[in-house]
């Protein structure tokens, strides 16, 4: 028991693990801005029958998860706002409006809390921003940005949260001309005049990490990341193309601004979502 609970990664795991193991039926205040996590834990009807509550006082100090864990949300949204919600096949009017509030929430929230960290109505906020993305997250495909987190996460060992926030720029700038009605509501969801360049901004705003070799990638390794990154490849609005994919990497690595991608022509679908 003692082993199993080590292993968990927040109050919800917790409180799960003793549910397991002692029979307990806890009331969870979930707290946390991990979108994989909530959409898991409030799909589960057990969850729904013993009382699952989002609480933000359960959690009141920035730290490194509050600056990064927005990142993964965000960049489990930003694929949902017209395509992966944002880019997604799957989307459709509800999922795209709930991306586009969701990165609102989280955008307008973050920088309140790393400066007011029990700023109760920034952490509601956030927790709202959180769920909204997190409801995305179950409802529509994902994009190459996730693939590419998971690969470079799993071969190389970087932690997942920080990993979707050094990328999640630069993936946006990969696929800014095939979607330019996703960029436009990204834009106007963080309040800026690019999205890619936007995200960063935050990002840098919130004192996150910028770059993959401040989280353990070698340099060597970029090469190997771009020809895995095209491996199984899921869809994308952009063709993946090797030199690319491998440029988009090289930036995320040395953490520098996302790429512009103007003079790149590409033939635009209407938005119908």
């Amino acid at each position: 028991m003692s082993h199993q609970l080590r292993r968990c990664g927040s109050d919800v795991d917790l409180a799960r693990a003793a549910r397991g193991f002692v029979g307990a039926r806890p009331s969870i205040g979930h707290c946390s801005l991990n979108p994989w996590r909530d959409q898991r834990w409030y799909k589960d009807h057990r969850a729904h029958q013993q009382g699952a509550a989002g609480d933000c006082d359960l959690r009141c100090r920035p730290d490194a998860d509050t600056a990064t864990q927005p990142g993964c949300r965000l960049g489990h949204q930003r694929n949902r706002t017209r395509g992966r919600s944002a880019y997604a096949r799957e989307r459709n009017p509800i999922t795209s409006l709930m991306a586009e509030d969701g990165i609102r929430a989280l955008a307008r929230a973050l920088p309140l809390i790393m400066a007011r960290p029990a700023d109760r109505e920034a952490r509601t906020e956030a927790l709202y921003g959180a769920w909204l993305c997190g409801v995305c997250l179950g409802t529509v495909g994902m994009a190459p940005h996730h693939k590419l987190c998971h690969t470079l996460g799993g071969t190389f060992d970087l932690p997942h949260a920080q990993t979707h926030a050094v990328v999640l720029p630069h993936a946006l700038a990969y696929n800014a001309p095939a979607e330019p009605p996703v960029m436009a509501r990204i834009a106007r969801a963080v309040g800026a005049a690019d999205a890619a360049q936007g995200l960063y901004d935050l990002i840098k705003q919130l004192d996150a990490t910028l770059a993959l070799r401040d989280i353990g990638m070698p340099e060597s390794s970029l090469e190997q990341a771009a020809g895995l990154a095209l491996t199984n490849a899921y869809w994308n609005p952009r063709p993946l193309e090797r030199g690319a994919i491998r440029d988009l990497i090289a930036r995320a690595w040395m953490g520098e601004a996302p790429a512009s991608c103007k003079g790149f022509l590409v033939i635009v679908a209407p938005d119908v979502s």
